[in-house]
């Protein structure tokens, strides 16, 4: 079989790992990194098996190349599905947020939870229980579709303040996903 035999061992043990990944990353919304190691000698079995088992410089070169490739097209799937959703706690906060600034504007005054990570608040752990109630109020009287249009307006709007597409953004968290434990 030789060199064309360890390619087609190794593409295919990387599409079935890479899937796999990308699978796993969507249904557990969260990314098990050490697996990418796991995809790696997935490819170079497959690249072995695929070659009669010869082993060769050239094939595990070719095998560690097809692993890189498999570990982020399994991330950039997982990504391109999940990066530009709205979920539907993150847009309750956005009305959470103007309930806040009306409630404050008012003069009322509230004893605010910690906020999330670098000071964003994304979900009602971070909000007064008054003022979640009215911002959940406020999203629900939408319905689902100006959930939907609300949504729809929220993901072109970061896309329109990053000045990037669906796509940038995606290639921007796997910037920012990358460690050791991927390459």
């Amino acid at each position: 079989m030789g060199a064309l035999g360890a390619v087609i061992g190794a593409l295919l043990a990387g599409a079935i790992g890479s899937a796999a990944w990308a699978l796993l990353i969507l249904k557990a919304n969260y990314e098990i990194r050490w697996l990418a190691w796991g995809i790696g000698g997935l490819v170079g079995l497959g690249a072995l098996i695929g070659s009669g088992r010869k082993i060769s410089p050239v094939n595990g070169v070719m095998a560690a190349v097809i692993a890189v490739l498999s570990v982020f097209g399994g991330k950039f799937v997982a990504l391109h599905h999940d990066v530009p959703n709205v979920s539907d706690e993150f847009a309750t906060s956005m009305f959470a947020d103007i309930v806040a600034e009306e409630f404050m504007d008012a003069g009322r005054d509230f004893n605010w939870p910690p906020a999330g990570e670098d000071d964003f608040r994304e979900s009602e752990e971070h909000y007064p229980a008054e003022i979640w109630a009215e911002g959940a109020s406020r999203w629900d009287s939408l319905g689902s579709d100006g959930q939907a249009d609300y949504k729809m307006s929220l993901r072109e709007n970061a896309m329109e303040f990053t000045g990037q597409s669906e796509t940038g953004m995606v290639i921007g968290a796997i910037q920012d996903s990358l460690d050791l434990f991927d390459l």
